[in-house]
């Protein structure tokens, strides 16, 4: 069976690509950045405006909706880069401009499952500050975190999988993710570890630093669903 990338073989082979494209990507980066602000700024400002607690979640959907949305439009830049093809600004604007309709109602899906897991976690967060006498805001804060991240492990693969054509339809693409991340969640768990020296790094520019650290790491997780798709077909060759 073919071995599986090691978190330095897929950093180094990223960073080839990283120079290729250096310029384009780190201007998609900073565009992304713009975008993430500006649609943050805008749901806060709508939440401050309207008392009800029941619109204010739907803000944070929609807030968390059109951010997933252009995150996953620099996804498929990184995807094209990994993979030979040259990254376009415009893909930031990917998902709205092919339509990708299948894209959306993963993204969808991942914004309530975000939303269903901060709740219930910031429950036990904030009961547990009630019984320990504390503040319970950094528990409540952790809990929204973990959230963050349960979701995006679990649904890590369906997006890649949609972009690359592998699937059509956003609930399998969804199933087939998960079976490509069995076994696999501690490799994905470490090669984002394997970047905080990086980003410190970035930090010590001024910041400057970690939009080209942040482009590395998108190319390097494109890289990775490329070997969990090898894996499979290895998988598959196999057990034929």
């Amino acid at each position: 069976m073919r071995e599986r990338m090691r978190a330095k073989d897929i950093r180094e082979f990223a960073k080839e690509k990283l120079k290729e494209n250096l310029k384009v990507l780190v201007l998609i980066q900073i565009i992304i950045v713009l975008i993430t602000i500006g649609i943050t700024v805008w749901g806060n400002m709508f939440q401050r405006l309207i008392g009800s607690m029941i619109l204010n979640f739907v803000i944070q959907i929609a807030e968390m909706f059109l951010v997933y949305a252009f995150f996953a439009g620099i996804t498929f830049a990184y995807f094209m880069c990994s993979v030979g093809l040259k990254p376009r600004v415009e893909d930031v604007f990917y998902v709205f401009l092919k339509k990708k309709k299948s894209i959306l109602w993963v993204i969808l899906r991942k914004c309530i499952m975000i939303q269903v897991y901060a709740a219930i976690f910031s429950f036990f967060g904030g009961l547990l500050g009630a019984i320990l006498y504390v503040d319970s805001s950094p528990f409540i804060l952790t809990s929204s975190v973990l959230a963050v991240v349960i979701v995006e492990l679990r649904y890590f693969p369906a997006i890649y999988l949609l972009i690359d054509g592998e699937e059509k339809e956003a609930k399998k693409a969804v199933w087939r993710g998960t079976d490509l991340m069995k076994g696999n969640y501690k490799r994905l768990i470490f090669l984002y570890l394997s970047f905080i020296p990086w980003m410190l790094l970035g930090v010590l520019t001024l910041g400057i630093g970690l939009f080209v650290v942040a482009a590395w790491l998108q190319i390097s997780m494109a890289v990775f669903y490329k070997d969990l798709k090898e894996q499979e077909k290895a998988k598959t060759g196999t057990a034929a």
